[in-house]
């Protein structure tokens, strides 16, 4: 079996060669890569001993590369500026990239932050894209396979692998018609066993839950509104129990069918305000003390040195802060 040329050789034979075929001059190559001439000269040797080809023929003024060198010349060139573009330090020109990045948000995020965040990325990137999917069971090995950059979520435990910041966070309310059975009054822990809840959740039920965390390879996260666990304890201390009429992963439906029914659902507040006057809905703050539901940005610890996509969860970051910072609804 004829050996591997490459075998005998290191990345400086390779220099010196590519060097050579550009300079023609053993000195002007020794000057460039900073060696010195007796040392282009072994490396020269070693090469002809490689190819079997005398590769330079010196002149009067110059070392004239022979037929083979010329032939190995393009090949050479390219293959070192490959080399050289998988070492360098990664750029990324958001202004010509065409990337596609992929994240994955809840419908609410979607509708609140994804428009401003658009508008930004589109000011400095027009021919980037963006895919937004859902947050899904599959998170975890999504981020890990690189099938998404980053997400949007609420987490209690991160494991190493993941970089998370947060963005801002969310009180909870309880949405019901206006004018319905409860028209003026305070809500008490009893009302909330008497009528009928729609619940906004993010994962099936069948998922691995520890409270309302779905648990996945060290990575805790909430899947449903901060205040059920809460809710459960304040009706089990008086012996009650709500009942749970329909299950939804988009905030809008709920406020849609809580709005034609007798029906309550405890959602997010700002969504809530955002569309209490189009679908005639009361607000009411929820009969016990909760603490407000965290929302982070999440990504896999291995794209630290990813300028692209440092850059996307920049301004996602910022869309989010202007979501956080917009005044509230009237």
């Amino acid at each position: 079996m004829r050996a591997n040329p490459i075998a005998a050789l290191d990345l400086t034979h390779l220099r010196v060669l590519d060097t050579m075929l550009q300079e023609q001059s053993v000195r002007q190559t020794a000057d460039r890569l900073c060696l010195s001439p007796s040392a282009i000269s072994h490396a020269l040797a070693r090469l002809r001993t490689v190819t079997g080809d005398q590769l330079f023929i010196r002149s009067a003024n110059t070392m004239l590369p022979t037929a083979r060198a010329l032939e190995i010349a393009p090949m050479l060139s390219e293959a070192m500026r490959l080399l050289e573009a998988s070492l360098a330090e990664p750029h990324f020109d958001p202004a010509i990239s065409t990337r596609e990045f992929r994240i994955a948000c809840f419908p609410f995020i979607a509708k609140n932050v994804l428009p401003e965040a658009m508008r930004l990325i589109h000011a400095e990137a027009p021919s980037i894209r963006l895919r937004a999917w859902p947050v899904t069971e599959q998170l975890v090995s999504d981020l890990d396979s690189g099938r998404l950059d980053c997400a949007f979520g609420s987490f209690a435990r991160v494991p190493d692998w993941a970089v998370t910041r947060e963005l801002f966070r969310e009180e909870m309310v309880i949405a019901m018609r206006r004018g319905g059975p409860m028209a003026n009054r305070k809500l008490t822990p009893e009302d909330l066993a008497r009528y009928p809840h729609v619940d906004v959740q993010t994962d099936d039920e069948n998922t691995q839950l520890i409270e309302n965390f779905h648990v996945q390879n060290g990575l805790e996260r909430q899947i449903s509104a901060t205040g059920w666990e809460k809710l459960k304890s304040v009706l089990e201390q008086r012996g009650l129990e709500r009942k749970v009429a329909l299950v939804t992963t988009d905030t809008l439906c709920a406020l849609a069918v809580v709005s034609q029914t007798d029906m309550m659902s405890l959602v997010i507040r700002r969504v809530a305000e955002r569309f209490a006057k189009s679908f005639d809905l009361e607000l009411f703050a929820p009969p016990y003390e909760e603490d407000p539901m965290p929302i982070h940005l999440i990504r896999h610890k291995r794209q630290d040195n990813d300028p692209a996509v440092n850059w996307l969860c920049s301004r996602l970051s910022d869309a989010a802060r202007a979501y956080d910072e917009a005044p509230a609804s009237a």
